[in-house]
């Protein structure tokens, strides 16, 4: 698993980097963002699979939170840094700190010290197919994984309107112009990831309960506070709503990964790889 992830970042490193002496040409850049996408899986796959092992299950849900809340501060601060960079018409500067930061994640993952899976799994060989019949045979043999991943990919199905209706509602909002009014969607959807998922990581009321109870009804109200957030076009109003859609998707992804995670380890890794090809298919489709 160390051994893929550290691949996975390298890779994306060359790949972010190619992109400045590309861009200019359309065709290429759908290969790279393909190329990128199937790297991100993987990376997420073997990352997925590790957690357990690296902080064992006793901290499973502070590590899931801390996680989230890491990558909520940089899906939010990320564009505006990369507004920034750009800004300046150095595209050569922004897509090389971009690959810069593929090359710090392979070093540090390089550097820990514990290993990320179970010496007895190591040498076990299987083809990429027989991987992923394993993962689907094990979730169609648990009900209650199957059950909870395939809500996960309505929920996926759902939110892909997100990315298809917030331009088009920010566009029919009067308050300020829809570059702004899309930045204030997405950023209030993220500030409410960061709560949520700080929320798990401090308090232990949340904790205690079973995670797929906690996601089941975290769930529910992310998609409530998701609809009342665009039945209404004023800007605040939504990002009042979104933040707290936000907030329960927050609770959500940390719950859903940590019942993932609590599967044996020889199976751990197949089984989040299995969810992220289904949830994103859904994604896809959707």
């Amino acid at each position: 698993r160390r051994k893929l992830i550290i691949t996975a970042d390298l890779v994306r490193a060359v790949l972010i980097f190619l992109v400045i002496f590309l861009r200019e040409s359309l065709y290429p850049l759908y290969i790279i963002i393909t190329l990128i996408a199937i790297c991100d899986r993987l990376y997420q796959s073997a990352m997925g699979g590790s957690i357990p092992n690296i902080v064992g299950k006793e901290k499973l849900v502070t590590a899931n939170a801390y996680l989230a809340l890491g990558r909520t501060i940089a899906l939010v601060s990320g564009p505006i840094l990369g507004g920034i960079l750009i800004s300046f018409q150095n595209y050569g500067l922004a897509f090389t700190v971009d690959a810069a930061t593929y090359l710090f994640s392979a070093t540090m993952f390089y550097l820990i010290s514990v290993r990320f899976q179970k010496q007895s799994h190591e040498k076990r060989k299987i083809t990429i197919f027989g991987g992923i019949k394993e993962g689907y045979t094990f979730i169609w043999a648990n009900l209650s994984l199957l059950t909870i991943i395939l809500i996960r990919c309505l929920d996926a199905f759902g939110s892909s309107a997100l990315n298809m209706g917030t331009p088009i509602f920010a566009n029919n909002l009067s308050q300020f112009t829809p570059g702004i009014c899309y930045g204030l969607i997405f950023a209030s959807f993220g500030i409410g990831e960061m709560i949520g998922s700080l929320i798990l990581a401090r308090t232990n009321f949340v904790r205690s309960r079973p995670p797929e109870l906690i996601a089941g009804f975290s769930i529910l109200l992310m998609g409530l506070f998701f609809g009342v957030s665009f039945s209404i076009p004023n800007i605040y109003f939504t990002m009042v709503f979104i933040s707290l859609s936000g907030l329960f998707e927050g609770v959500t992804a940390v719950t859903y990964n940590v019942f993932l995670q609590r599967n044996p380890d020889s199976i751990r890794g197949r089984i989040v790889g299995t969810s992220e090809t289904s949830v994103w298919s859904a994604m896809a489709v959707g």
